[in-house]
């Protein structure tokens, strides 16, 4: 007996036959007729997704051309060549270096980046920019402040200085001049090395048992000791120390200048110098004659005054015995001198220093160090002259009592900045990182072109 659930079944069997009669014409299919047409719908919509994802990640990887960098002035950097650009009336126009592309942009931002294919087509006009401003400009927070040094040449480095010529410069009229090394400075000037940042105030102090012999102007000479420079007053007294093979540093009259001065190295004349004055181990003696006495391994030093010895240092006794017309010095016992008379004058050792033990500066040169208001004397590698910077730095530097600044990079020269605009073109408006130094060290460093903004649009 059928039930009323084949009813429904042969029901639903007759329709099933009718529907693809009617879309296949086939009563007789066994699958639905809209499967095929389900299927087809998914995987379409599947290839759709799948399109339009890819291209998405092409999009990101290779973005549409846009020209929204087309605005007059704007600085542009060739994406995959580097060079950098001005749009500047329908043209690009290469820009010399990284300074002129500052101070056309007239502030401290990074270049707009464009393909090679979006700059395609437009029109290359002639180069814009100051010739011979500097590639690398600091950043402010990299600008070299607190201790700085200025170095002396090695010994005879003057020599090779007053022979050579410096490197070529680029001026502000774009044509190459060569500069000697002397630069109108005095020879000795030529090798000096000014060093900043850290590596200035690391250099470390003259030690106390070294001593410098230093080459002024006009042939003046000098023993640089524990921070003081002695004046030597002729070949003589350099003879007479054991000076006189040893090289002195070239010194200008400036860095001489920093230094105190000390008492003239020179054998004062006794009063009454070739008087009698009794007598020392049985000889008559005189006034003005020097004598020698050992104990142990010490030696003492004694001068014959009008009223009797007195005590005197190595240094001093050496220059005595050189003076001319001196007696030749004696080499008397340690009883000679307790039976030989004294004399009631103050002693004379100490008003010129010691220098018998101390030996000069073997292979390094002599700087002098600014840390604020404090001058050390230091030593250092000799070098060929120039600036030391710290990698990526630079200084900016105002000269006393001016209010002109320089920025001074690391191809060693300096660049005078035209005016605030050009300031605030190279990021250098509101820093405080500033150094001021004295005209005559500015004068050391060759000068680079005036940074001015106009003079960079100018081209």
């Amino acid at each position: 007996m059928q039930t009323r659930r084949d009813h429904v079944q042969a029901y639903q069997f007759a329709m099933g036959r009718l529907a693809s009669a009617l879309v296949s014409g086939d009563p007789g299919r066994g699958d639905s007729p809209t499967r095929r047409s389900a299927l087809g719908s998914v995987f379409g919509a599947g290839l759709v997704v799948l399109l339009c994802a890819g291209f998405g990640v092409y999009g990101v990887i290779s973005p549409v051309a846009r020209d929204d960098w087309r605005k007059e002035g704007a600085v542009i950097l060739e994406e995959d060549t580097g060079t950098r650009y001005v749009y500047a009336g329908g043209e690009l126009r290469p820009i010399r270096n990284y300074a002129s592309a500052l101070l056309i942009a007239g502030e401290r931002t990074t270049p707009r980046t464009v393909s090679a294919t979006s700059l395609a087509g437009i029109a290359h006009s002639t180069p814009v920019g100051i010739e011979g401003a500097p590639d690398t400009v600091p950043e402010a927070s990299a600008l070299a402040v607190g201790a700085w040094a200025r170095c002396l040449p090695a010994a005879g480095a003057t020599d090779k200085a007053t022979a050579d010529k410096g490197p070529t410069h680029k001026g502000t009229s774009g044509k190459g001049t060569t500069d000697k090394a002397t630069s109108g400075k005095a020879a000795a000037a030529a090798g000096q090395t000014l060093v900043f940042g850290g590596r200035a105030a690391r250099l470390a102090p003259l030690p106390g048992d070294r001593q410098v012999l230093l080459a002024g102007p006009k042939g003046a000479r000098y023993v640089l000791w524990r921070g003081v420079k002695y004046p030597l007053p002729g070949d003589a007294t350099l003879v007479a120390l054991g000076l006189d093979d040893q090289k002195a540093l070239p010194a200008t009259a400036d860095w001489l200048a920093t230094l105190p001065t000390g008492v003239t190295l020179a054998a004062p004349t006794p009063a009454g110098a070739g008087k009698a004055a009794g007598e020392v181990a049985g000889h008559g003696a005189v006034v003005g004659e020097v004598f020698r006495t050992r104990t142990g391994t010490t030696e003492h030093y004694y001068l014959m005054r009008s009223d009797g010895l007195t005590l005197v240092n190595a240094t001093e006794y050496a220059l005595l015995a050189a003076r001319p017309g001196a007696p030749a010095p004696r080499q008397v016992g340690q009883t000679d001198i307790a039976a030989a008379p004294v004399s009631a004058a103050r002693p004379s050792t100490g008003r010129i220093p010691d220098l018998s033990a101390v030996r000069p500066i073997d292979g390094d040169t002599v700087c002098v160090t600014f840390t604020g208001g404090r001058v050390r004397v230091t030593v250092g590698a000799p070098g060929r002259g120039g600036t030391v910077l710290p990698p990526g730095g630079g200084v900016l530097a105002v000269p006393e009592g001016g209010r002109t600044q320089y920025l001074i990079t690391e191809q060693g020269l300096k660049y005078r900045i035209a005016d605030a605009a050009a300031a605030r073109a190279l990021g250098f408006e509101t820093t405080k990182r500033r150094l001021t130094l004295p005209a005559g060290v500015l004068a050391l460093v060759p000068d680079g072109p005036v940074l001015s903004r106009t003079a960079a649009a100018g081209g």
